[in-house]
């Protein structure tokens, strides 16, 4: 890593921290406050891989100003702050019945008596940090002739800074108010006499019973199960308005078994001068209505045949919400308009229809609309279409979306994915491969594409089996493993997909056996695994592809050995890696065999112990020891085998070094554990080596993944202490002055594969945190990207030293900026330029689509300092530059109109109308070079 690398990494912690907009523009998500790093680097984890969802069922959304979702999971209130979840303490019990915000601050409300550490009743606060008790806690009482007895709050709703709170209730905190009251901030207050239930004589009771409140223009919709509202006849449903209460007709009555019965209304929804509910009744006003009606102002209608099920005790509407023309229902129920509709269903005007294909144990519980489109929807589910969401997702224009990015192996969430192989491009995109269903909620199956903020998938993906290896050259990405089809078809063990034209296919007839590894060198791919044939041909375990024919290795040597009695002995290549004219092959293999003529001579046999070296050009073979001491070797309690190879500083002919790991104790006569170096020159050396790790008896500490970037090298495997210092799983070798430094604290799994951009590290393998934070198996160590959000009305976002002004106009409809600061560039600058400062602007619709051109030119100043300049080896500030990748070459910015470099202020101005990557210049007396952390 260069030192301007370096000095970047230092210096550019800080996110994206402040959307500065017009008062009519969406302001940025403001992330919740993150929990403290458990060690020194923990600020690099990327939160966002978070296993999908929640991990019990949703009872009710809200969401702040600022964008925070939270989600009462009725023993817990969770925050989304649009990366990842977190607790905000567990409630005494399963007793929180609703939620609901003013501006940024969330009110919990139900019958609890504690919520996390705090001693708070029946309505609580949380203030960003710790949660306030509202009122006295006294809370809400029945009180009758005989006595007192506690009640209950059971709903909640804003308007005007004022907290609206209905339950079943006579008095609450000393103040009298029946079923419904209202918190100013200071005092409570009653609306009027409130809202009663009727007695079998048709007398009124103290109080009735609230399940729903919705404000809207002015108006307080309440729903529930009572029969008065003020004065006036009200069957479950009244509005307040003016000071007064109303009622929308006769309201809601249920009749089953012969008996007419009060409905109950669980679920209101307003679109304009119309009026939805939901519940449980079968008439409205008198009409016939299942479970669902419409009021418009003076009359209640039915939508088609209703909400119906199996049985009317386990029929309701629970929740309803207006998505554009149309109404959608959630609930318990199995029909939506005589059509099978498992507990989710869209009314259009005139006919039903069936949303996201629930089972017929699952439910849908609560709704909440989205300003400027989409909405929440929670319950109790796994999947929404196929998209694994577990119990709340994010629809927007006909699709799901899951909370959460992380990989998951089945259909229920029960447990992270395991990846065993990554590869990533120039552009940002992260190929992983591996053992598991879903990513991000997509369905992937076992391989899967990150853009930067999304997981994609990859056709139909592969099946019955795992992805192993995978490598990028062009436009194709190369996968083996042990699957038995890849896009839906055959070609097991191998196939290609066509990052372009998103195709599957396979290299002509494919390979017999599981495949671990790729190489590719002058202009032929290397297969290695555990396999005797390709397209035909025999082969021991490795061969050769040049794009039109397979061929085997070598004429010489075989990666075979056979026992006593001349049967085979398993052997597998596990890693294989490129350097000049030679090509190391490591694995599982004690034995090779040389030439093809007597199989079953041991003179046909050399011990290697694992590790060969062969010469492409002249078709020789070296094996790696002296003194009869070759290759890797175990002990006792090691079965040793080679699993990653990285070569650094140079060609092995030029004096490079190969780095070997692996699960081995020795390496030629050097103790080595884990890890070892191997020069042509030197011979092995030791670099320190790893031990811990899980996995007990049946499993060694071992190294199994490998990346060199510059002079550093990461090393992922099974270990807890790296050299002599702790490091979990993942760990930074510097094969310069042998110094190891941890990444935070690592994970808390093994780490299997390691790739990575000028953004970052991408970590594959078994575990379920990252630097303490959710990451189910896939994690990012680097920089961090953060997020924003423009509307047409314009604004500025502000952070990391950069400010960008959009005017009106620059958008039509609710854009997400993502900004990401790069450790380099990801394409070599002009010579003589040294790089200050180099990242990437995107930004994608609503819709998730990207957005390149802005329909109104932005402003962004960029500002710098003496130490970044000195870092990139710049000396006259007048030479900076700021350029742009234009997918081909870099473009200098200057001049432009309304473009300027501030010497005084250290500021650099520009104009555009377009995103891409940026890179801050200026002519170097150093030149620093960048080694992005991807090869391809």
């Amino acid at each position: 890593m260069s030192r301007t690398a370096l000095v970047r990494s230092l210096l550019l912690l800080c996110t994206l921290c402040a959307l500065v907009a017009t008062p009519a523009a969406a302001r940025e998500q403001a992330a919740a406050p993150a929990a403290a790093p458990q060690a020194a680097g923990d600020e690099f984890w990327d939160d966002r891989f978070t296993m999908p969802g929640t991990t019990d069922s949703v009872e009710d959304i809200a969401v702040a100003a600022d964008g925070t979702l939270y989600a009462n999971l009725q023993q817990r209130v969770m925050r989304w702050d649009g990366q990842s979840w977190q607790s905000l303490g567990d409630a005494d019990g399963y007793s929180i019945a609703a939620i609901a915000t003013i501006d940024n601050t969330l009110y919990a409300a139900g019958s609890f008596s504690r919520i996390g550490a705090f001693q708070v009743k029946f309505l609580a606060k949380w203030n960003g940090s710790a949660w306030e008790q509202v009122g006295s806690g006294a809370g809400p009482q029945i009180v009758e002739e005989w006595g007192t007895n506690q009640g209950s709050f059971d709903a909640l709703a804003a308007e005007g800074g004022k907290l609206y709170v209905g339950g079943h209730f006579t008095r609450v905190d000393d103040v009298d108010a029946t079923s419904i009251t209202v918190w100013d901030g200071s005092n409570w207050s009653a609306l009027g006499n409130g809202l009663h239930s009727l007695d079998f004589s048709e007398q009124p009771t103290e109080a009735g019973e609230v399940k729903v409140i919705v404000p809207a223009a002015g108006k307080l919709y309440v729903g529930g199960n009572f029969q008065l509202a003020g004065d006036q006849s009200a069957g479950s449903v009244a509005v307040w308005e003016n000071g007064a209460w109303k009622a929308l007709g006769s309201g809601m009555l249920l009749e089953r078994d012969g008996q007419t019965e009060p409905g109950v209304v669980y679920a209101i929804a307003v679109n304009g001068s119309t009026v939805y509910a939901g519940g449980q009744f079968t008439k409205a006003g008198g009409t016939a209505a299942n479970n669902v009606a419409a009021w418009n102002g003076s009359a209640w209608a039915a939508l088609g045949n209703g909400i119906t099920g199996d049985s009317s005790y386990n029929t309701m509407v629970n929740a309803l919400v207006v998505d554009g023309a149309d109404v959608l229902a959630g609930g318990e129920f199995t029909f939506a308009g005589g059509q099978a509709a498992a507990h989710f269903a869209r009314w259009n005007g005139t006919a039903w229809q069936a949303v996201g294909q629930l089972e017929s144990y699952d439910n849908v519980k609560a709704l909440l609309a989205i300003p400027g489109g989409g909405y929440y929807v929670g319950g109790d589910f796994n999947t929404l279409d196929g998209v694994l969401v577990e119990n709340i997702a994010l629809g927007v224009g006909g699709s799901w979306q899951a909370l959460g990015q992380g990989l998951t192996f089945s259909d229920n969430n029960c447990c992270e994915g395991k990846v065993y192989a990554t590869a990533s491009d120039d552009a940002g995109h992260v190929y992983v491969g591996g053992s598991f269903k879903h990513a991000g909620g997509v369905e992937v199956n076992n391989i899967a594409m990150w853009d930067g903020s999304r997981w994609q998938a990859l056709g139909a993906g592969v099946g019955d089996g795992q992805v192993r290896a995978l490598m990028l050259l062009g436009d194709d990405l190369f996968v083996g493993g042990t699957f038995k089809s890849a896009g839906g078809a055959g070609t097991p063990y191998l196939a290609k997909w066509n990052t372009v034209t998103g195709e599957w296919s396979g290299l002509g007839s494919g390979v017999n056996g599981d495949v671990y590894t790729f190489e590719f060198a002058d202009g032929v791919l290397y297969v290695g695994g555990d396999m005797s044939a390709a397209g035909g041909v025999k082969v021991s375990n490795i061969a050769a592809w040049d794009g039109a024919n397979w061929s085997a290795l070598s004429s010489k040597l075989l990666i075979r050995e056979v026992f006593d009695n001349c049967s085979e002995a398993g052997t597998q290549v596990y890693a294989i890696k490129a350097s000049g004219r030679y090509l190391v092959i490591g694995g599982h293999f004690r034995l090779v065999q040389i030439g093809f003529d007597q199989p079953c001579l041991k003179e046909s046999y050399f011990p290697a112990n694992n590790i060969v070296i062969w010469d492409r050009i002249e078709d020789k073979w070296y094996f790696l020891g002296k003194d009869g001491m070759y290759g890797v070797s175990g002990g006792d309690s090691i079965t040793p085998e080679v699993d990653a190879l990285e070569i650094v500083g140079g060609s092995l002919e030029a004096g490079g070094a190969v780095y070997v790991g692996g699960e081995f104790g020795q390496a030629g006569l050097v103790p080595a554990a884990g890890l070892a170096r191997y020069t042509l020159a030197g011979g092995w050396e030791s670099v320190g080596g790893v031990s811990g790790g899980t996995g007990g008896a049946l499993t060694s500490p071992g190294v199994s993944a490998l990346k060199a970037a510059g002079s550093d090298l990461y090393v992922g495997g099974n270990f807890t202490t790296a050299g002599s210092g702790a490091a979990n799983y993942i760990a930074r070798y510097n094969t310069a002055n042998g110094a190891w430094t941890t990444l935070g604290s690592g994970v808390d799994g093994k780490v299997l594969a390691i790739s990575g951009t000028s953004e970052g590290l991408y970590l594959g393998g078994e575990f379920r945190h990252a630097g303490g934070l959710p990451a189910g198996g896939f994690a990012r160590w680097g920089v961090p990207i953060s997020t924003g959000n423009l509307t047409p009305e314009g604004g500025a976002i502000e952070g990391d030293g950069i400010r960008i002004s959009f005017p009106a106009g620059a958008v039509n409809g609710n854009t997400t900026i993502l900004y990401t600061p790069q450790n380099a560039p990801n394409h070599a600058v002009p010579a003589g330029q040294g790089v200050i400062r180099a990242f990437r602007f995107e930004a994608k619709s609503a819709s998730g689509q990207p957005v390149t051109q802005f329909a109104q030119p932005y402003t962004m100043q960029i500002s710098y300092d003496d130490q970044l300049l000195a870092a990139a080896g710049v000396q006259d500030p007048s030479t900076l530059t700021l350029v742009y990748w234009n997918g081909s070459a870099w473009v200098n910015m200057f001049p432009c109109q309304g473009c300027s470099v501030d010497t005084t202020n250290k500021v650099i101005t520009v104009v555009a109308d377009h995103f891409t990557e940026f890179a801050l210049l200026g002519k170097s007396s150093t030149h620093t070079i960048f080694l992005p952390l991807t090869t391809k």
